[in-house]
């Protein structure tokens, strides 16, 4: 090598057929391995059996279960238990039209459902089921007086 080259790797000029480091003025002892470097990528899978793909599939339908079921919960914002005192609420509004001779099932499931549509939500079949029960314990409560 001409003693100008700027220090790097460069072909062994002895023949070696592995890189050698040049300081910039003369061959070092310093070989780089030619050998190709596995890829990193690559790594070993061990193939699942039967019974550890059924485990594998359990619970990641619990997984994926729960966290709808969790997502529901948060996305809704609403709890049943507290549908019924929601209910009871929008008996008070019914009470003039069970006094005018609507029947209570019939005034009450309509103002759920309308309070359903007036709020641009959707409740589950528990939620209408609460909110009509509270609906006509309070018609019941407030038409005895």
């Amino acid at each position: 090598m001409p003693g100008d080259a700027p220090p790097g790797w460069y072909p062994d000029p002895s023949g070696s057929g592995s890189p050698r480091w040049w300081d910039g003025q003369q061959w070092t002892l310093h070989f780089r391995s030619t050998a190709p470097r596995p890829d990193s990528s690559a790594t070993a899978r061990v193939p699942l059996g039967g019974t550890e793909r059924v485990v594998v599939f359990v619970v990641l339908m619990l997984v994926t279960v729960g966290i709808g079921l969790a997502g529901t919960h948060v996305l809704r914002g609403r709890d049943v238990g507290d549908s019924f005192q929601q209910g009871y609420e929008l008996g008070r509004r019914v009470v003039p039209f069970v006094e005018d001779g609507t029947p209570p099932q019939t005034a009450c499931e309509t103002m759920v459902w309308a309070d359903q549509i007036g709020r641009g939500a959707r409740y589950s079949r528990a939620e209408v089921r609460e909110r009509t029960a509270g609906c006509l314990e309070a018609v019941s409560d407030l038409t005895e007086r």
